[in-house]
């Protein structure tokens, strides 16, 4: 995967490249594991109920607000890519 990451398209994210090119070589649930589920279902939670990460910005796991980030990110790439896909304008 470092070799997608390094040459991947900049007209797509990272992600894109991955969901497109991944099952090409490699069984994708074999990438994946239970933890990364978890964390997606766990960024929804968070942004769906309001549930804070921690009590204070400080307290907060780092590492999690980065993966919050890349996953937030990655969201809002699939939807522009759809919008565009079925002929909505750009936003």
């Amino acid at each position: 995967m470092g070799l997608i990451a390094n040459a991947h398209d900049q007209k797509r994210s990272l992600g894109q490249e991955l969901w497109y090119l991944v099952p090409l070589f490699a069984n994708p649930k074999y990438l994946l594991d239970e933890y990364n589920f978890n964390l997606i279902n766990e960024y929804h939670y968070v942004k769906e109920y309001n549930i804070p990460l921690g009590r204070t910005l400080n307290e907060t796991d780092a590492i999690k607000l980065d993966h919050f980030t890349i996953i937030k990110n990655e969201l809002a790439s699939v939807i522009k890519h759809e919008q565009e896909k079925n002929g909505r304008p750009k936003s």
